[in-house]
């Protein structure tokens, strides 16, 4: 069980991720890719997923985890036999990132 103190580390070491993710343009990739995310509990921020030719599917994911998770789910995401290619594209640390203000006087 996670005590306050852990939960606190892990937030700290919580980075941002853009991942490109390249795979097969075949039924049901998103379902087993999507799956891969959930099983690990790494939410998906942002996903845009495009197809440029025929049988390549082009994605680009935002997900906000820890560099272990991060590198065991690009582990397992290469076990997708339609994955062609996975990598991370962007890394922003969680101290650098700022909320939007939202101004509620208008």
């Amino acid at each position: 069980m996670k005590t306050d103190l852990n939960k606190h580390d892990e937030f700290v070491n919580t980075n941002m991720y853009v991942l490109s993710i390249i795979t097969q343009n075949t039924l049901f990739v998103l379902q087993r890719v999507a799956g891969m995310f959930s099983r690990l509990r790494i939410n998906i921020e942002h996903i845009n997923i495009s197809r440029h030719s025929d049988p390549l599917s082009y994605w680009n994911v935002v997900v906000y985890s820890t560099d272990d998770r991060v590198w065991l789910l690009i582990k397992q995401l290469n076990k997708i036999i339609e994955l062609v290619d996975v990598k991370i594209i962007d890394k922003m640390p969680m101290t650098s990132l700022r909320k939007p203000v939202i101004d509620d006087r208008l």
